[in-house]
């Protein structure tokens, strides 16, 4: 039942973080990012209400974003087919809106934002999933940036129970199009502002090939 509220910059920044759940709590009105998150994963959000401009914040008319997330890693830490990346339930954001703040239009407002700096390695992500998350805004997720800065355009979270769109997956632009070449994917783009799209009837899955350089070992396969 954390408190994590008028930061300076950045709420709660968790860099290299494993195995960690916020129940319930409150964060709001932090001048830049409520959580970011970085390289880090089986992180678990359930029950926790993400503010951004609630009449107390004072404006200073820099970035509001609720919550963002890193989608690669450096290595293949926690790469065994069980772990998770980011996983939000019963979360709810709210204010994230251009216009909630007397900034008006010209500042980056979003609730759910992939990180775009330090993207290195376009590998090694986990698989993330969203249930029963709610918003007050319809462009709520802003993957964007990161496209545009690393070229990064294959995301994919797992959208449990429509949160944003659809049962299925929120995918970028180029998992999108490899999907509707060999399925009757149903995909709606969540807008130009998102540069991602609602997929239902989808079902992806994460898979690793390892296999040993001195030949000495037999071939696995984990997913």
């Amino acid at each position: 039942n954390i408190k994590v509220y008028r930061n300076r910059r950045v709420g709660m920044f968790l860099h290299l973080t494993q195995r960690m759940t916020v129940s319930g709590g409150v964060i709001a009105d932090n001048k830049f990012h409520g959580v970011r998150i970085n390289r880090a994963d089986d992180l678990v959000f359930d029950g926790t209400r993400f503010i951004g401009t609630s009449p107390h914040r004072e404006d200073d008319c820099g970035d509001l974003i609720g919550l963002s997330f890193h989608p690669v890693r450096t290595n293949t830490i926690l790469v065994d087919g069980l772990s998770r990346g980011i996983t939000l339930e019963n979360v709810d954001f709210s204010h994230f809106r251009n216009g909630d703040s007397s900034c008006g239009e010209s500042t980056k407002t979003v609730a759910i934002h992939v990180e775009d700096e330090q993207i290195y390695s376009r590998s090694y992500d986990l698989p993330s999933s969203f249930k029963s998350v709610t918003f007050d805004a319809k462009t709520s997720i802003n993957a964007c940036d990161c496209e545009e800065a690393s070229g990064l355009d294959d995301i994919a979270i797992e959208d449990k129970d429509g949160s944003l769109g659809n049962p299925g997956f929120l995918v970028g632009t180029s998992t999108e199009d490899i999907l509707k070449s060999f399925t009757a994917a149903t995909c709606t783009s969540l807008g130009p502002s998102s540069c991602m799209s609602s997929c239902e009837d989808v079902c992806l899955r994460t898979i690793v090939f390892r296999t040993n350089g001195a030949n000495t070992a037999r071939r696995w396969l984990s997913r």
